[in-house]
């Protein structure tokens, strides 16, 4: 009776299991399987029909769908956003036309007035011609996009600068120039900052040093950061914005920075004359530190001819050299700042670091035929946008160093643009550094060489002897304390 009850019992709590199994609710269908196959099994019993086993899957169908509920539970259909209408959407401000009160107008710059924001339409068409550039309905949202810009920040100039190529999402660059004075705050803001960061750690260490005893001090001094340039100056010369569809989750905005700085420094090009250096600056100042130029009123332009020509030297650069230290201007790291007061004692203790040889780079407008060869071919490749039509054509320069660079030039005006994926030309396919050789192995010698196990044979001998050994010296004990013992006597 006893293992009938337990057989029982065993036999209720697996049944109790299974049933809480089938009950289980699904996190999907907000049911469980033991309702809808009593559903199954409730219509069946009340339709009755022929062979039911054969149409099992079409019951289980048609209960499921009789249970769907839709979220909004309309006559019409679900309108669903496209990404296109959703692009549109947020460009729909961009199309706005806006007007002063009264007037159906927008109000018309005067012809001598001075715009931040060149024509970006005429300048796509010449590089239309020469085979680059964007769409013209890309090109026309860009153009809003500046204007935009213009019209929401204290800018002096603004110009398109090109468009990175990126895996998930693009990025449209513009190159701008804030008004003489308005950058000054957002500079204060930083150096309030960053005053205020170094008050509260020397508050810190105050404290700490008072609670705790006095630690003996390190010789050790960590390397000098390399400040960055200052506003309308080298690298940071303008300021850009970057915009990119779709947007990016991560933060690239400082690979972004280097990558711009270095495209700009090597492909921002311009015919030999545009730009001279100013008359009125002193004359003994070093070319190798001129920041500045101005535009030549008297440059009437130069001829297709000259503009292709295969030397390379009626172009130059008029974007200043960026250095190996990310700067344009050198940054001696081991020169000490004003602010530092260690103890004269300290200093004496240290060892001066050598001093580090200067960085140079080639001055502000040098030619480009004398840049760096790429592969064995010129920095530049120059052709003509149209040989069909040659009268008409605009000469244009293909930089080789940076592939999606390009310059056009046609009488005076000119014009300068990246497209492309941001990465140098290479002309081998990059790959990973090989693993450091392995280590040689510590040089043999008696002390560190394994020696053989002794056989069980030589164990016994060795313990032999040195019973043998304990047992002449145990004599020799007893000796020596009879002598002296008879000595006493």
């Amino acid at each position: 009776m006893e293992n009938n009850t337990n057989g029982d019992m065993a036999e209720s709590n697996e049944i109790l299991t299974a049933t809480s199994y089938l009950m289980k609710t699904s996190t999907k269908s907000k049911t469980s399987l033991y309702e809808h196959l009593s559903a199954i099994l409730m219509k069946v019993l009340n339709e009755r029909p022929e062979n039911p086993v054969d149409i099992l899957e079409d019951l289980s169908r048609n209960i499921k769908k009789s249970k769907f509920i839709v979220p909004n539970d309309t006559i019409q259909d679900e309108n669903l956003v496209s990404p296109a209408v959703e692009l549109a959407q947020q460009q729909k401000d961009l199309f706005e036309v806006r007007t002063e009160e009264g007037e159906d107008m927008p109000p018309i710059p005067d012809d001598d007035q001075d715009l931040p924001l060149p024509d970006l339409m005429d300048i796509a068409h010449y590089f239309e011609q020469a085979g680059v550039g964007l769409s013209q309905m890309e090109v026309y949202r860009t153009f809003l996009a500046l204007k935009s810009l213009a019209e929401n920040y204290p800018l002096q100039t603004v110009r398109f600068w090109g468009k990175i190529i990126g895996v998930q999402g693009n990025y449209y660059i513009a190159e701008t120039q804030y008004r003489e004075g308005e950058d000054d705050e957002e500079d204060d803001l930083e150096d309030e900052e960053n005053e205020e960061d170094d008050r509260g750690e020397e508050s810190e260490n105050g404290s700490e040093d008072e609670d705790e005893d006095e630690l003996p001090k390190s010789n050790f001094k960590p390397p000098p950061t390399v400040p960055r340039e200052d506003n309308r100056t080298g690298a940071n010369k303008y300021i850009y914005f970057i915009v990119s569809y779709p947007p990016f989750p991560g933060n690239e905005a400082n690979y972004l920075r280097a990558q711009i700085a270095r495209i700009s420094g090597c492909c921002h090009i311009s015919p030999l004359g545009y730009y001279h250096f100013d008359e009125d600056e002193d004359e003994d100042e070093d070319e190798n530190i001129r920041e500045s130029f101005i535009v030549n009123l008297e440059f009437e332009g130069l001829t297709l001819k000259e503009l292709l020509e295969p030397s390379l030297s009626n172009w130059v650069h008029h974007v200043q050299y960026l250095l190996p230290q990310g700067r344009c201007t050198w940054f001696n790291p081991t020169e000490k700042p004003e602010d530092d007061f260690d103890d004269e004692e300290d200093d004496e203790e240290r060892e001066e670091p050598d001093e580090p040889e200067p960085e140079t780079g080639p001055p502000l407008l040098t030619p480009i035929s004398e840049d760096d060869e790429v592969d064995g071919r010129t920095s530049w490749t120059p052709y003509l946008s149209s040989r069909l039509v040659p009268a008409y054509a605009c000469a244009v320069l293909r930089s080789n160093r940076w592939p999606g660079a390009y310059a056009f030039a046609i009488d005076r005006k000119f014009e300068n643009i990246y497209i492309g994926f941001g990465h140098k030309y290479n002309s081998e396919n990059y790959s990973p550094p090989p693993p450091p050789p392995v280590q040689d192995e510590f040089p043999s010698g008696a002390d560190i060489t394994e020696i053989d196990d002794p056989t069980i044979e030589e164990e016994n001998a060795l313990k032999a002897a040195q019973r043998a050994e304990e047992e002449d010296g145990e004599e020799l004990e007893d000796e020596m304390d009879e002598e002296e013992e008879e000595d006493d006597d």
